[in-house]
Formats: structure tokens, sequence, C-alpha cells
């Protein structure tokens, strides 16, 4: 049958007179090259298949090296950020000169002996005064502010005449508590007067703005050791540091996926017991686990080791237990061709649950993590193609 499929390859074309007549015997032929494809040695074949893939996987490689150049790029953005973030500082600090010149939200007035004799209405939530406490001692207050130094500092300043302030705060709120010396008549030292400035929102801004600050400087770095390349494992285990920063996680993991076994296995770790790190060696998309869960949906998962919550596998109480751990979050490395990775997790020793602010810094270094991982993939993948392409063009 080959030798039949073979003939049928080739086209015989003959010359219109007779070769005989002029004593010639040279015949002409016309060969298809699949007719020559089919004499080709196999290696031949295999040699050209490795080096097309080898060719395929040098341009994914360039295009990761594109990405750092992109991320070289982003680490500008984030230096711009940064700058942003700066300017929002200044501009909080103007608010808080503001609010300290005009938004007392409640007075209240002592004399010498450190009893109470005047205040202003909101005084009278904050410090549960009612009609007949005027006239009673400063520390027999039963004041709902967190503040057990009021009377120590109010001594102070009326032996002193210096001013006083602190931060206090009670179950809801955060204040400026001010004390300074208050006059009558006759610039008459008539006691101490305490003013309370409500700055909770301000405290908030204050505390995002310094959050962002935070994990856009753990983000510049990480792009930086990102883009000079290096051991993947070191960069890998820097990206799950500066995450869990971010987060403010307890622990943390970074696993690879095996794509022939769809195994996912761990390759950085931190904080995370010995015992643990070999109950999840290798993971698969069946396990219940965060990151089992998310590997099956491809989706970030989430999950609180509650007592109170259904536990037909056990998987809870193991966390909770075992490891030490009472809530998780796993987020799937995705490539640029949107295949899944690895995944990199976070666990924590309290039920939590990151704001949606941080996950976004969060998602930023996955992203960076992937292109590591992916990159890693690349280079292996190279080394062993170019080794079977040696093979091949010695054999």
């Amino acid at each position: 049958m080959r030798s039949t499929r073979m003939l049928q390859k080739f086209s015989m074309s003959m010359p219109a007179h007779d070769p005989r007549e002029s004593g010639s015997s040279d015949l002409m032929a016309e060969v298809s090259p699949d007719a020559l494809a089919d004499f080709a040695p196999p290696e031949c074949s295999r040699l050209e298949e490795v080096e097309g893939e080898l060719e395929r996987v040098k341009r994914q490689l360039k295009e990761a090296e594109v990405r750092c150049e992109e991320m070289k790029a982003s680490n500008e953005e984030l230096s711009l950020v940064n700058t942003e973030i700066g300017l929002r500082v200044d501009e909080l600090a103007a608010m808080h000169s503001h609010l300290m010149a005009t938004d007392v939200i409640a007075t209240l007035f002592v004399d010498r002996n450190l009893a109470v004799r005047h205040h202003s209405s909101r005084a009278t939530e904050l410090f549960n005064l009612s009609p007949g406490d005027s006239g009673r001692l400063l520390s027999q207050l039963q004041s709902r502010l967190v503040y057990p130094e009021l009377p120590e500092d109010a001594e102070d300043v009326l032996r002193t005449l210096t001013p006083v302030q602190r931060e206090v705060h009670d179950e809801e709120r955060c204040f400026i508590a001010r004390l300074q010396p208050y006059r009558i008549a006759d610039n008459h030292l008539a006691g101490v007067m305490l003013t309370l400035v409500d700055v909770t929102d301000q405290r908030e801004a204050a505390e995002l703005v310094e959050l962002d600050l935070k994990a856009t400087a753990i983000l510049s770095e990480v792009s930086r050791q990102t883009i000079r390349a290096g051991d993947h494992l070191e960069l890998l285990d820097a990206i799950l540091g500066a995450a869990m920063v971010v987060v403010g996680a307890d622990a943390g993991t970074i696993q690879v996926l095996d794509s022939r076994t769809e195994i996912l296995r761990i390759t950085s770790s931190r904080n995370v017991p010995k015992h643990v790190l070999e109950h999840f060696a290798e993971v698969s998309a069946s396990s219940r686990s965060p990151c089992g869960r998310a590997l099956h949906s491809g989706q970030r998962a989430t999950t609180l080791f509650d007592a109170s919550l259904p536990d037909p596998t056990g998987d809870n109480r193991w966390h909770r237990e075992e490891a030490g751990w009472l809530s998780a979050q796993s987020t799937p490395l995705i490539g640029r061709g949107g295949q899944v990775l690895g995944m990199m997790s976070t666990h924590w020793k309290v039920a939590h649950f990151p704001s949606d602010r941080q996950m976004r810094f969060f998602d930023l270094l996955a992203r960076q993590a992937s292109d590591v991982v992916e990159r890693q993939q690349a280079e292996e993948r190279i080394g062993e193609l170019q080794q079977m392409v040696d093979a091949t063009g010695g054999a």
C-alpha cells in the first residue's frame, strides 16, 4: 500500500518525440514535495517540531521581558501615585488645623479644685453629667471617654500653666482633648478648660492614606526586584511577604500548578507550621480547602473556619485546631493566556476579610507573581527544548 501511495505522488512526463529516434535516453520526472517528505528521516521531522516549539517559547519569554518594561512604567506611575498621596497628607494637615480652630464639639470647665463648674450640652453626654453634678470632682465623673489621665493632666496645667493635648476616644469616636488654663476678671486664674474636637473622620482618612503609602512603597520595591529578575523563588517569597503585609495576614503560601497532573504544590510559604505544609503538600481541585475551591472555580475563594458552619468533611475543624487559622483567602495566579498557573493564599488567626482597597493592592502583587511563574516556566521549557535540539542535531 505504501508503495502504491508513493507511486501516486510521482507524475511522469514524456517528451513529444520518441527519444529512441534521437538516441536520447533521458526521462523527466516531476516529484511532489509530499513525496519527498516521505523520504525524510523521522529525526528531521521531530527536529522541526522541537525547533518550532523552541521559537514559540522564546517568543513567550520575549513577551515576559516586554512585561518587565511595562512594570517599569507601572513603577513610574506608582511614584506619581505616591506624590498624589503626599498631597493628600498635606490636605489632611490643613484639615486638622481647621478642625482645631473651629470645630470644638464639647467644653468642660473645672475650678482650681478640679470641681465641675460649667459644661456644654455635648459634654453632658460624654461625661454622663446631670444637673446636680455641678461641684463634683473631675475624678468622680463616670466618663465615656477612655481618658484615665484627665485629673492628672488638669493638675499639671494648673501647676505649669502649660496646655496639654492628647488623642482620646470613646467606644465609637476619636477626639483631640485640649486642656488649658482659663482666667476671669483681673487675669485671675479660675481653673482649667477642657475642649474636645471630633476627629474620627479625619483619623480614618489619615489611616487610609498611611495604608496607601505603605502599600505603594511595598509595590514599588517588589516591582524593582521583579524587573531585576534574579532567583525566581526569592522573588516569589518577596511578593508573598509583601502581600501578607498589604492584607495584614498571619501566614501565606504560593503554590504552582503542575499542568500535567492538575496538582498544586507549595513553592513559597511564610509562618506556616511544618505539619501544615505537609498536609497541603499536594492539593487538587477536589479539595475543599480555599485553594482547592479556587482552583476548581478559577475564582478567588474566601472562607471562615467557623465552628457554627456546616463542616461535612471536617476541613474547617482541621484549619481551626491543627493550623490555628480562623479565616483564609486563595487567589488564582492567572497567566497572560488566561490559564491558571498557581495560587497565592493568605491566612488569619482571627475571623477576618480584607477590604476591597487591600485586595486591589493584593491583586497587583498576584499579577507580578503570575509573571514570575510564567517567566520561570518559559525559561525551564526553553532549556528542555534546547537540549532536545542539541541531542537531535547530534544524532
